[in-house]
């Protein structure tokens, strides 16, 4: 495979389920590059990776990753694909047992890469996996995705369970693994936060569909949120509440669908924290009835900045 050719391409893709349906026109990664993958929950950014990976059934369209088809040829791409979400089934081994029986399956598996990354994450390597917490199961599948030096990364929800520390040696790797032009990581996440300090490139999901794609200084903005695009307000609507009822809200940041304002029923009473749906759940809305008070500059550690202009408690930082 060329170095300069696309790590994945994905077009037309159409994914069916029930009443939910996921389309993916066209997407690219190239080597050398972090691209996250961003959206509320059950926007279909799983649905997208797990095709990626070669894990779901066949749909309408094309996947290939490193020019093959995941599903027809698993053995050439799982080779070269490190796949890792915070519930991928393990064998109920010790840590220490698990890893060495796991390291007979890649050739490029690396001993002392794994020494590194288990002192890095804190694994506890003499604990059986079911009696791992969460955080340490996270940190476990961390190591095991990144031990054979994957050529291309795939994390799904990295996060989850990660306390801050944790974060932070998980973006420290990330950073080591892209750092070389011949590999590429995609990481998803339903917190912008989570992935837009690191990534060169974003791809924005809300209800099945793409809505924002490009490098990210071009999507997210000084304010640390998404630049809302020519169609923001058009996108950004909660089906279970009637347009009738409807109110544009003050808001401090933006929804995932980069609306500058979200939506949110005229009868709920004033001076509360709303969230209105999974679509804007980051998105702290206030009512434009509640009393003003005094706009206070609210900042965070990962650089995010609120206005509490209408609420007595401050606004929260999307990352919390």
């Amino acid at each position: 495979m060329n170095a300069t050719e696309a790590l994945i391409e994905v077009r037309d893709l159409v994914v069916s389920r029930g009443s939910f349906r996921l389309r993916v026109p066209r997407w690219r990664v190239a080597p050398g590059r972090i691209v996250g993958v961003v959206g509320p929950n059950a926007a279909g950014k799983s649905t997208l990776l797990g095709h990626v990976a070669g894990l779901l059934d066949p749909s309408p369209g094309r996947v290939r990753v490193f020019g093959l088809d995941p599903i027809q040829h698993p053995v050439e791409v799982r080779q070269q694909l490190g796949w890792m979400t915070d519930d991928l089934p393990l064998w109920n081994l010790r840590g220490r047992s698990l890893l060495h029986r796991l390291s007979g399956y890649w050739p490029t598996w690396d001993p002392a890469l794994v020494e590194r990354l288990v002192e890095r994450f804190e694994v506890p390597l003499d604990t059986k996996v079911s009696d791992l917490s969460k955080g340490a199961g996270t940190r476990l599948r961390l190591v095991l995705a990144m031990a054979f030096r994957p050529r291309l990364l795939v994390l799904d929800e990295p996060g989850t369970g990660l306390d801050l520390a944790g974060r932070r040696a998980l973006l420290a790797e990330v950073l080591e693994v892209a750092a070389d032009a011949d590999r590429a990581v995609v990481i998803s996440s339903h917190q912008l936060a989570d992935v837009q300090r690191i990534a060169d490139e974003l791809l924005v999901i809300a209800d099945g569909r793409v809505v924002r794609q490009g490098p990210t200084d071009e999507l997210v903005g000084e304010a640390r949120t998404l630049v809302p695009s020519s169609q923001s307000l058009s996108q950004c609507r909660t089906p279970s509440v009637p347009a009738s009822s409807r109110q544009l809200s003050g808001c401090s940041s933006r929804c995932w669908c980069s609306s500058p304002r979200a939506w949110f029923p005229a009868s709920w009473p004033p001076g509360r924290h709303r969230r209105t749906s999974d679509r804007t759940r980051h998105c702290p809305c206030v009512p434009p009835h509640a009393a003003p008070r005094t706009p206070e500059s609210q900042s965070c550690s990962c650089g995010w900045r609120g206005r509490s202009a209408t609420l007595a408690s401050p606004f929260h930082c999307p990352c919390r």
